[in-house]
């Protein structure tokens, strides 16, 4: 079940996500694939990579296992982040970094929460222009509270939690240790997305779940980790990612998306622009589509009680827009 995937710097693809082990519990993923010229799709078999692809599996039979997010360095370090069941069965923070071209691991770390009798979770990271990563997730969870993440679902007890990792850290072949900083978010359960500002030393927004039935909140954080200005959203309903609006290297806002309660029932999908400074810009729901393409053309509008509309992902693009995705 892939989660997350990216477009690498030759041109192929990386994907990571969950798979079930020989036990029936998860683990995690990642593949890597060539870029297949005029090809929509691609099917890789496991009897069937070419140069240049690669498969890795995390975890530990019968644990709960999972990535959740990869990224590329601007330095062209491979990174991918989730987490790991450990030999006690207790739940932490994981990530691994691979050689991309032959998935050859460079190294791979356990990150326990600072409380020894609580769980954790990386859920997701982004590159930075200096060549570090930025990174979220959630720490200090009660044991069992993991539910899942992404379409899996989300975790329902824990703090989140933002920490900056430099280039020097990341880039080597041993594990990096502590953050260069790291920042508790109050009032929020988990870090679902993170993202750099334009501008040198601009700083970071990240996207995070409030504490159980409590609104998503934004968070903007300096370029050291502090807290410039923290922004709930009680209309927008579940926050799943968040993207940074520019054009010309000029801030323009934010985008958040997600999903809430349809006002005929069923689920919208959600998505709120937001002002560089965190007030509402607009607020609009989408979803239901009728018609499509293949066995779908045709399609009615059908029981918006029955229908779930979710957006998962949602990326800035040059001009100051944005592009979203969802699932209906």
């Amino acid at each position: 079940h892939p989660v997350h995937g990216i477009q690498t710097s030759d041109g192929g693809y990386v994907l990571v996500g969950k798979s079930a082990d020989a036990s029936g519990a998860t683990d995690g993923f990642v593949l890597k694939v060539k870029a297949r010229p005029g090809a929509m799709n691609a099917w890789v078999g496991p009897d069937s990579f070419q140069s240049g692809e690669w498969a890795q599996s995390v975890g530990t039979r019968g644990g709960l296992d999972g990535m959740n997010n990869v990224v590329e360095t601007t330095n062209g370090v491979l990174i991918g982040a989730g987490f790991q069941a450990a030999n006690n069965g207790k739940v932490h923070r994981y990530w691994a970094s691979y050689d991309l071209q032959t998935g050859t691991k460079r190294w791979e770390a356990q990150v326990p929460s600072p409380q020894s009798n609580k769980i954790s979770a990386f859920e997701s990271l982004s590159p930075t222009r200096d060549g570090g990563v930025i990174v979220t997730g959630v720490l200090n969870a009660a044991p069992g509270s993991f539910e899942g993440f992404k379409s899996y679902g989300n975790p329902v007890d824990g703090q989140a939690f933002v920490a900056y990792y430099s280039a020097e850290q990341v880039s080597g072949t041993s594990a990096p240790g502590a953050p260069t900083w790291q920042t508790l978010i109050p009032n929020g359960m988990s870090g679902k997305s993170v993202r750099e500002l334009p501008g040198d030393g601009a700083g970071f927004i990240a996207g995070v779940a409030g504490m159980e039935g409590e609104a998503p909140y934004l968070v903007r954080l300096s370029a050291t980790g502090a807290i410039e200005w923290q922004q709930a959203y009680d209309n927008h309903g579940e926050l799943t990612d968040v993207a940074v609006l520019s054009e010309n290297g000029t801030l323009q806002g934010f985008v958040i998306v997600g999903h809430t309660g349809g006002p005929a029932g069923g689920i919208d999908g959600s998505i709120t622009k937001v002002s560089p400074t965190g007030t509402v810009v607009w607020e609009s729901l989408v979803g239901n589509p009728v018609g499509g393409t293949g066995p779908f053309a045709g399609l009615g509008a059908g029981n918006p009680q029955l229908i779930f509309d979710e957006c998962w992902g949602v990326q800035g693009t040059i001009d100051g827009g944005a592009i979203v995705g969802c699932g209906t």
